[in-house]
């Protein structure tokens, strides 16, 4: 994945997008151990079993659309709160993603993506920009991954498995890249739990998330809980409202600044 790491990317994120944002946003001075072995399990088993532990009656494939909400707290290493925010992402198939983030119930900044064209905007200073073709490749890549009707095979072209073991946790590893991805770009990995083949763990480089709990929504079973740590700062993200096949407008995936 190109330059997942960017800084622009630590201000991104909805279901998987909440999982990836918060892998932006971690710089964790030290990251556990891993001890990988071989094992002998095929990619399509392993997507055959989350599909059936994340999305049993396929109502999740099937959508064309959804909204998520979800609040994030940061704390120090005192634990005192340093920032809180709500973020609201809504996803029309196949392409279009518009994510607003609110401070004290305040739109702060929002993404705006319509397919082929992308934008950021400050609701403060009413400011927007659009997003270069590189940024653009990368969102491309990140919506794809979130889009109910696509699968990791569909979206990476290099998928390598092992077994690992971190933490005393053993885990399926896939360390997943896509072609143009710079050489010097790290893999995305993944840890899937052997026994329920649920995702527990997204790691970039130095970067590490966890997925601390999943609830059900809508027959659909979503991360609702990530953690992640950055220094001496730890964020928790948790998903407080989800809702499939939500009416929304096409206009409602360009930046304000289009309509004044």
């Amino acid at each position: 994945m190109r330059r997942i790491q960017s800084g622009w990317l630590r201000r991104f994120g909805c279901s998987v997008f909440a999982v990836l944002c918060a892998v932006g946003f971690a710089g964790c001075s030290s990251l556990p151990e891993e001890e990988l072995y071989p094992v002998d399990i095929s990619l399509e088993t392993i997507e055959t079993n989350m599909q059936k532990a994340l999305d049993p009656s396929g109502r999740y494939a099937k959508a064309k659309s959804y909204f998520q909400r979800q609040t994030s707290v940061t704390e120090n290493w005192l634990e005192e709160n340093v920032g809180e925010s709500i973020t609201d992402v809504w996803f029309l198939a196949p392409d279009k993603l518009k994510m607003v983030t609110r401070v004290d119930n305040r739109p702060q900044s929002g993404v705006f993506i319509d397919g082929e064209r992308g934008w950021l905007y400050n609701y403060v200073d009413e400011r927007e920009s659009e997003l270069s073709e590189e940024r653009m490749k990368l969102v491309k890549t990140l919506i794809l991954i979130a889009n109910p009707g696509s699968s990791l095979s569909k979206v990476f072209d290099h998928i390598s498995i092992s077994g690992c073991v971190m933490e005393e946790e053993d885990y399926y590893r896939l360390s997943c890249r896509v072609n143009d991805a710079d050489e010097s770009a790290p893999a995305l990995n993944i840890y899937i739990d052997k026994d329920d083949f649920l995702i527990k763990v997204y790691r970039i480089g130095d970067s590490m998330s966890k997925i601390v709990r999943y609830g059900m929504h809508e027959g659909v079973r979503i991360p609702v809980e990530i953690q992640t740590v950055k220094g001496g700062d730890t964020t928790r993200v948790h998903v407080v409202d989800y809702q499939l096949d939500v009416p929304i407008s096409e206009s409602e995936f360009k930046p304000p600044y289009i309509y004044r």
